[in-house]
């Protein structure tokens, strides 16, 4: 075995002859370094990055792999439920492997490069990406399409090496996740499980930041804070210098990718050095982050999705490359009780965010991995369009039963599992919800007596969501979503309950009532000579589901 890794490592030396070889020889090395144990040893020093707090993300090192201790184990386990992410480094081979294929993915993708036909989309900031799609199905990568393979044969070649590389890394950490996660008598499956019959969904990342008269336009991140729909992310990034920009410094390269921490404190995702003679940024390893769904769908291992976002504010001349695979479960996984899968929570979950006049090129129309943020925000904003007779629950529209004992008016959509609400902007994972009639007066409302205010008609029945602040909020039951939608909602800024146009985000009434649940009496108007809302409790008879 010594002389296996050691031969993996002279073949990892620059000028190899052959990338495909150094990638094999670096995956035969994963695998013969068994158990797969991924140590946590240290901090990533970023020598550049974003603005971000004084820690530092936990490295780890492939050739520590093979060293198993208790410390190791206890540190590995830290860094999933306590961070979400990790970085795996010193991985003979990897890095160059990544470089080749992130700059012939970037020559493939270049504006002259026609006949490739990347995804073009606009982030904020007027940052511009690229986007070029793979999948690897069962551990069997399906190839690049066809126009993508003859147009750039250099990238069909590097990105095949890369996308091997990543799969046996990924199940390696599944592997080594679960030695130090998996409770003996699991009720669920293994990550490793779901790497080994699911999905990868890979892609490449072209992002060129705009300049506005030689300086780059400052605002909000490229990319928001957000956690990803999927199991594990994996991401390698290098950054290269854009055409025409002269002689940048990676002293000036101020951007990134930052994950925040429990408490709020961000550390940068990405480590990266000296600017090479080729314009390039050198990068190293392989960054993990744990999806919303490990965090959601396994929750007896007890991971934390990690938030992230991406600023391109202070690039200055770069040009950022990624390569990011997310794993998600094969379409016959049951993720919940009642027999759903995951087939039909992803099929559901692409409708709500791919509008009906996007032509998907491909059968996962997405540009990018899929953010529970986007997914929640577009779910609310659809949830007024159910036909009479239908409500939104469980992100789609689904059918009233008639025959209620409660008023259908007052259904709510419940769990038929925990009997607890499922809120309109849920993005998983109970597919039990189903329209029923509340089984305890307290989460339906009616508004009444109020006069309009800012144009908006606060009258009404309002139906619980999430809590917010400790306490639920309440969200207006509306039949067309191009009627502006208030709530209810306890404001801690202000110390008082508030009637807000959800849209908007205007301030209509306010009460001063400290209690734990709207008061009916006491409301506030914002602008004077507006008559003030009276709020009541809908008195539900308990019922069965239905």
């Amino acid at each position: 075995q010594a002389g296996s890794t050691q031969s993996a490592l002279a073949e990892a030396q620059p000028n190899l002859s052959s990338l495909r070889a150094r990638s094999v020889a670096m995956a035969g090395f994963i695998r013969m370094a068994a158990p797969l144990v991924l140590l946590s040893l240290g901090g990533l020093a970023a020598a550049s990055g974003p603005a971000v707090s004084g820690r530092e993300l936990t490295k780890l090192s492939l050739g520590e792999l093979q060293a198993m201790s208790p410390e190791t184990r206890s540190s590995l386990l830290r860094a999933l439920r306590n961070d979400g992410a990790l970085l795996l480094t010193e991985i003979p081979g990897f890095d160059e492997a990544a470089a080749a294929a992130l700059t012939a993915a970037a020559d493939c993708m270049s504006l002259e490069t026609k006949a490739a036909s990347p995804l073009r989309s606009e982030l904020p900031g007027r940052t511009q990406r690229w986007t070029l799609a793979a999948r690897t199905r069962a551990g069997a990568p399906e190839p690049l399409a066809e126009a993508v393979s003859h147009a750039c044969p250099e990238f069909a070649r590097s990105s095949e090496a890369l996308r091997g590389a990543v799969g046996s890394l990924v199940a390696a950490f599944a592997k080594s996740a679960d030695t130090v996660t998996l409770p003996a008598a699991a009720p669920r499956g293994s990550l490793e499980e779901l790497v080994r019959r699911g999905t990868l969904l890979e892609h490449f990342h072209r992002y060129v930041p705009a300049p506005a008269g030689g300086a780059l336009v400052e605002e909000a991140p490229s990319m928001s804070k957000h956690t990803d729909a999927g199991m594990i992310q994996a991401l390698t990034v290098r950054w290269h210098r854009a055409p025409a920009s002269g002689e940048p410094s990676s002293a000036s390269l101020a951007a990134g990718l930052e994950i925040e921490l429990p408490g709020g404190e961000a550390v940068s995702g990405e480590h990266r050095g000296a600017v090479a003679a080729d314009g390039s940024v050198g990068g190293s390893g392989l960054l993990f982050m744990v999806g919303q769904g490990s965090e959601e769908w396994l929750p007896h291992l007890g991971l934390r999705a990690a938030p992230h976002s991406v600023s391109l504010h202070g690039a200055n001349g770069f040009e950022r490359l990624v390569f990011g695979a997310m794993v998600l479960p094969p379409d016959d996984w049951a993720v919940a009780a009642g027999g759903a899968t995951f087939g039909e929570w992803w099929r559901l979950a692409q409708r709500a965010v791919v509008s009906e006049t996007t032509a998907p090129a491909q059968e996962t129309p997405f540009d990018g991995c899929l953010s529970t943020t986007t997914l929640r925000r577009r779910l609310m904003d659809t949830a007024g369009a159910c036909a009479a007779g239908e409500m939104f629950c469980w992100m789609a529209c689904r059918a009233i039963p008639a025959d209620m004992s409660c008023d259908t008016a007052h259904a709510m959509c419940m769990s038929n599992t925990t009997g607890q609400v499922c809120p309109e902007s849920m993005t998983a994972h109970d597919m039990t919800c189903q329209p029923m009639c509340p089984a305890a007066n307290g989460h339906v409302l009616e508004a009444s007596g109020a006069g309009a205010a800012a144009g908006v008609d606060v009258n009404g029945v309002y139906k619980a969501e999430i809590e917010v602040d400790g306490k639920t909020m309440f969200l207006k039951a509306m039949a067309h979503t191009a009627d502006p939608r208030p709530l209810i909602q306890w404001s801690t800024p202000n110390n008082r309950w508030e009637f807000l146009d959800k849209q908007a985000g205007t301030v209509l009434f306010t009460n001063e009532a400290t209690s734990e649940t709207p008061p009916k009496d006491g409301w506030q108007a914002v602008t004077d000579g507006v008559a003030a809302p009276t709020v009541s409790v809908v008195e539900i008879v308990p019922t069965q589901p239905a």
